[in-house]
């Protein structure tokens, strides 16, 4: 139900993609009370503030990260990490597409020490004219990076997202690292896929514009 109420929304033009959170939120408020309207106004209030509780007690732990990878993505940006990277690949004199490649690459061992915010700030300042200098679409582009940060983000030592998840589940670091393997591997599979045939990425945005 939210997921076709989000997307629905946002594909219908009811809402934009910055409110669809709003209003998945007020869905799923509403699925609360909807589920629980039998139980009593105070099983209710009891599952609404353990609600509040588990959201506060995530956002903390997320944003403690944040500011860790903020600090660290400072440091990078200070010894001019990102500039070197791309004048080295760059100077190589490689083709573009393999060029562009060897550049996205780099976001996966980004992913694994920072933020995807970071991330983002950090790459897309540098990744995004040197596409548009390649011919790249940058829909395309903004597809594969976030699908390679979120790959970062799951990979060893580091892997953000697992130790959020190990974090909310009670569930060992390395039981979420064993289990996140399979997806792990079908993601680089798809994200491959998506390099290789842009066509795959701009097929649903193509029906949007149009």
């Amino acid at each position: 139900m939210l997921f076709l109420i989000v997307l629905g929304g946002m594909y219908s033009g009811l809402f934009t993609s910055t409110e669809s959170a709003a209003i998945g939120a007020l869905a799923a408020l509403l699925m609360l009370v909807a589920e629980n309207r039998r139980e009593g106004f105070r099983t209710l209030m009891t599952n609404f503030r353990q609600a509040l509780y588990d959201t506060s007690t995530t956002t903390a732990m997320v944003f403690m990260i944040i500011v860790g990878s903020a600090l660290l993505s400072a440091f990078f940006i200070a010894a001019k990490v990102p500039e070197s990277i791309t004048e080295g690949v760059s100077g190589i004199g490689l083709p573009p597409t393999l060029t562009m490649a060897l550049l996205l690459l780099c976001l996966i061992p980004l992913g694994m020490v920072l933020e995807s915010l970071s991330i983002l700030v950090i790459s897309v300042p540098i990744l995004l004219p040197i596409a548009l200098e390649f011919g790249f679409d940058p829909i395309w582009l903004g597809i594969v990076i976030v699908k390679l940060i979120e790959i970062g983000m799951v990979t060893p030592p580091v892997g953000i997202n697992c130790f959020v998840v190990a974090g909310i589940s009670n569930v060992r670091s390395e039981t979420v690292f064993k289990g996140i393997l399979p997806f792990f591997f079908i993601d680089v599979a798809i994200t491959a896929l998506l390099f290789a045939v842009p066509a795959v990425v701009l097929f649903l945005p193509s029906l949007v514009q149009t």
